[in-house]
């Protein structure tokens, strides 16, 4: 992945145009990862949680309106 990164800036032309590669890169790049690591959370958390590995874990709760539905908990960090 950094090979990449500095590769993509590395093919830009000019240093006006190499930092404005690494500003957008860094900005959207960190919320991307940030976002996937948040999914890969939520994939673990549901495959951890037993719930879920019956099948049950997207099910709505007999108590809850028919919109709502019942998530294995994700657990936060960092």
């Amino acid at each position: 992945m950094a090979a990449a990164d500095l590769a993509a800036i590395h093919g830009r032309q000019n240093l006006d145009s190499q930092l404005e590669g690494v500003i957008i890169g860094t900005v959207l790049g960190d919320t991307l990862l940030a976002a996937l690591r948040r999914l890969a959370e939520e994939n673990a958390s549901a495959r951890a949680t037993p719930r879920a590995a019956a099948g049950s874990a997207r099910r709505p709760r007999a108590n809850s309106s028919p919109n709502r539905v019942a998530w294995p908990p994700i657990p936060f960090c960092c």
